[in-house]
């Protein structure tokens, strides 16, 4: 069957799924269900998106793309509401159905839109650079992408689990009337024009409904990249794994996470994600994740010219979530340490700061159903302490017990 273009019904499906639907409610310091520790500061958002999944840190400004209202929602990084950006990308995004933000490493922000295309905007004055729609691409065999479903800006390129539609019978191993999922790269480099195309750097026959893609539908952050390398957790046979990508070649496994399967192995209750299909499979589908042990998002920073990965997990614990941050290595392949977020939200996602800036994890309430989630706010912390949080984790990694990044 034929997966369905990415219009308005599609976009909703596609954040529920990630449980990113919100209604406008201001968060304030009653939200905040726990107390959390002296590094750590909690701030409502005087100005609550409709629907969001991701942001970016610039500076002193925290930027949250709004789905709902198909505009980015700017904040100091208190909470406090500032204007809209400058220009005509307020008018573009209206006639478009945004999902998406992130920053490459020369700052730009580069923004999802409708499944297939993408905007590279200055990071000054918001103007567009780069106009891609991927379904101009062409691929192995005639291949196209119809719909990007997780991603990361790598360098000026984009590595992306898709899905992916080659024509009959120009390929002997594709299945489902021509429909498969695979990783892709491709520029959003202009100069390189619509012909640049885009090349597998995994399996191009990964079947459309295979276990990893169940999991990249959620939306959730599992690409991640560090210069021209991209990261990317794929699940399969009840484990997860991490894969790298150095540009030019193909995918190629890593060990860091074997071991850290053993204490969030992924839940098996997870099935009911495979059933989702309509709106109204949202809330089964997200009360399943909030039920669950598995990854929820993976980030990457640099810090004094050395780069990590960052794993945010979930785990039920006494009839609640806890949440964990695990700090990776990729040069050395191994987990550094682990430290644990003391959150009660429901949902969360980070956004990675700068050294000099804030980590920032954007709390939610559960899914309730269409339009029914809240945003409870945000909790920051400077990238310096939670590096010496993870430091300090690291020196008691095998003592027993889990520190608190905001003590």
């Amino acid at each position: 069957m034929r997966p369905a273009r990415l219009g308005l019904l599609a976009a909703v499906s596609l954040a529920l799924t990630v449980g990113l639907f919100t209604v406008p409610v201001l968060g304030t310091a009653e939200d905040r269900p726990i107390r959390i520790g002296s590094q750590c500061k909690w701030d409502g958002l005087d100005q609550s998106p409709l629907w969001t999944g991701s942001g970016v840190s610039t500076g002193q400004t925290l930027v949250l793309m709004d789905t709902g209202a198909r505009k980015l929602l700017r904040y100091s990084m208190d909470g406090r509401a500032r204007a809209e950006p400058p220009g005509p990308l307020a008018k573009s995004l209206t006639d478009l159905y945004p999902l998406l933000v992130a920053t490459r490493d020369d700052g730009r922000m580069v923004i999802q839109a409708e499944g297939n295309r993408f905007f590279v905007l200055s990071p000054t004055s918001y103007s567009t650079e780069s106009n891609v729609d991927v379904l101009s691409r062409k691929g192995p065999g005639g291949s196209t992408i119809e719909r990007v479903l997780t991603w990361a800006p790598v360098g000026k390129d984009v590595v992306a689990f898709a899905s992916v539609r080659t024509p009959k019978g120009e390929d002997d191993d594709v299945s489902n009337d021509g429909w498969s999922s695979g990783i892709v790269r491709f520029s959003l480099d202009a100069k390189r024009g619509k012909n640049s195309g885009f090349q597998f750097v995994g399996s191009k026959d990964l079947p459309i409904n295979n276990t990893s893609r169940v999991y990249h539908r959620l939306g959730f952050s599992y690409i991640a990249a560090l210069g021209n390398s991209a990261y990317v957790l794929l699940m399969e046979n009840g484990a997860f794994g991490l894969w790298k990508n150095e540009e030019g070649n193909k995918l190629e496994p890593m060990e860091a996470l074997n071991d850290e399967n053993k204490w969030l192995p992924l839940s098996e209750s997870l099935s009911t994600l495979a059933s989702f299909r309509a709106n109204e499979d949202s809330v089964s589908v997200m009360k399943a994740v909030e039920e669950a042990s598995m990854p929820i998002g993976l980030y990457a920073s640099i810090h004094e010219g050395e780069g990590f990965l960052y794993l945010l997990s979930r785990r039920p614990k006494d009839g609640k979530t806890q949440w964990l941050l695990s700090k990776i290595d990729p040069k050395q392949d191994q987990v550094v340490s682990t430290v644990v977020i003391r959150s009660r939200a429901n949902h969360l996602f980070a956004i990675p700061g700068s050294q000099e800036g804030n980590w920032t994890f954007v709390e939610k309430g559960p899914l309730l159903g269409l339009k029914e989630q809240k945003v409870y706010g945000i909790l920051t912390i400077p990238t310096t302490s939670m590096l010496k949080a993870f430091d300090r984790a690291a020196e008691k990694r095998d003592g027993g017990g889990l520190l608190d990044i905001c003590k």
